[in-house]
């Protein structure tokens, strides 16, 4: 197939018609100027806005201050977490920031920790001694 013959099926729309196209996809009734001074319509329309990912870092210590390796910092209510390394120290990506991270490691209390804004968390685990004593 030509150049040509390609062009001829090729529609041509009036300037006009792309947007009387989108009002009917959009059920929107064009409007003139008279209609518009006569009646003033505010709507707004709620579009959802997607939640945006931020990091988050910090380091867990027990209460001597020692680096806990190996606890997970999980964010509550999903499956997303992270795992400390040998300084104790983590870094998580955090779907919602409404959601508190929690800890928790054997031996120790879990613990909910609440972020606020992107700074770095100190977290300071507790020993579980009921359950210490149960082994």
């Amino acid at each position: 197939m030509n150049q040509n013959a390609r062009k001829a099926k090729v529609r041509r729309y009036p300037a006009i018609a792309v947007p009387i196209l989108f009002m009917g996809l959009l059920n929107l009734q064009p409007i003139n100027a008279s209609q518009s001074e006569k009646h003033s319509v505010k709507q707004s329309i709620e579009l959802p806005i997607p939640q945006q990912n931020f990091s988050i870092k910090g380091k867990v210590t027990d209460t001597a201050g020692e680096p806990i390796i190996g606890a997970n910092v999980v964010e509550k209510g999903t499956s997303n977490g992270a795992v400390t390394d040998i300084d104790g120290n983590f870094s998580l990506t955090i779907q919602n920031r409404k959601n508190p991270v929690v800890v928790t490691y054997i031996g120790y209390l879990p613990l909910e920790v609440a972020v606020i804004n992107n700074q770095p968390l100190t977290i300071k685990l507790q020993e579980d001694t009921k359950k210490l004593d149960e082994i």
